[in-house]
């Protein structure tokens, strides 16, 4: 991965979300505050701001969704189910007042932590990715406004490293968010990532 370049993964999935809101503005899986903050983690380079904008014309819309239908079928309505699953689910216990802090394990430039931390000042949001992908997500934030005080962005390459925050507080309840990420890694490296995140105590992960 390239310093100051996000990884591919996280720049087709924003780019995405940001061409389904433009097919489909009513879709509730792609709200417009979504849409608009993937547009603008997609602006730390001439290529991803070409990817956001191809999203705007209905001949590249067409020709991103045919190269769906020949490669990963279903793949976009994948993601965006995935990505609504998580947040009811997270937002039915953020509703409970039952959790301290949430972290997201290699957020990419999802857009679930920066959109709930404000609605949810009491909870810590904690994401966690690599440091490439974490500068262009603080670039596209600071075009979007302020960094919510209970958001913190921590770098780290979860290939080679746990940072020692993940590590169980005594008595926190928290919510460990791992969506598309455990593939990446080997069996022995997923094992140690879990027992990291759950320690002891109220832990669920998403």
């Amino acid at each position: 991965m390239r310093a100051h370049k996000a990884s591919a993964t996280a720049r087709v999935i924003a780019g995405a979300c940001v061409m389904h809101h433009e097919q489909f503005p009513r879709d509730p899986r792609v709200s417009p505050e979504m849409s608009a903050m993937c547009w603008c983690f997609l602006q730390s380079c001439a290529a991803d701001r070409a990817l956001a904008a191809s999203a705007g014309y209905v001949s590249m819309q067409r020709l991103w969704r045919w190269i769906e239908r020949m490669t990963l079928p279903g793949i976009v309505s994948h993601y965006l189910n995935r990505k609504a699953r998580i947040e009811s689910r997270l937002r039915d216990l953020l509703a409970s007042n039952a959790i301290a802090e949430v972290y997201v394990l290699g957020a990419g430039l999802d857009t679930l932590a920066a959109r709930l931390a404000p609605a949810f000042p009491h909870v810590s949001f904690i994401e966690i990715d690599h440091p490439a992908t974490q500068s262009v997500k603080r670039e596209g934030l600071a075009r979007v406004g302020d960094l919510a005080k209970n958001l913190t962005l921590q770098p780290c390459d979860l290939q080679t490293t746990l940072p020692a925050s993940l590590s169980k507080k005594p008595g926190a309840s928290r919510v460990v968010i791992a969506e598309g990420l455990l593939m990446y890694f080997k069996a022995a490296r997923v094992q140690e990532i879990l027992n990291a995140a759950l320690g002891e105590g109220n832990t669920r992960v998403l």
